[in-house]
């Protein structure tokens, strides 16, 4: 059964990844992170490799990933909570 057969809206769903630091790490640390992950994904032969995949290589500063997972926690949230979804 879909989502939408379970009466929920529809939900654009893609897959993306993001590397994270434990948390309390500093911001200057999550900062140099940030900026050297962003300057591996400007690479041409980096980001050329991901768009093979089907990939698209964005990168985020640690307040736009921060708000963007909690954008997504609270938008399947409401998704599992109102169709009563679990994991066994």
């Amino acid at each position: 059964m879909t989502t939408f057969e379970l009466g929920t809206p529809y939900r654009d769903s893609l897959m993306r990844f993001a590397i994270v630091a434990p948390p309390k790490t500093p911001n200057a640390i999550a900062a140099k992170l940030s900026a050297a992950v962003a300057e591996v994904l400007a690479l041409p032969d980096v980001a050329g490799r991901l768009r093979d995949l089907a990939a698209v290589p964005v990168g985020g500063t640690p307040d736009e990933t921060a708000a963007f997972i909690k954008a997504e926690s609270d938008r399947w949230r409401e998704l599992i909570d109102t169709t009563g979804l679990k994991i066994n």
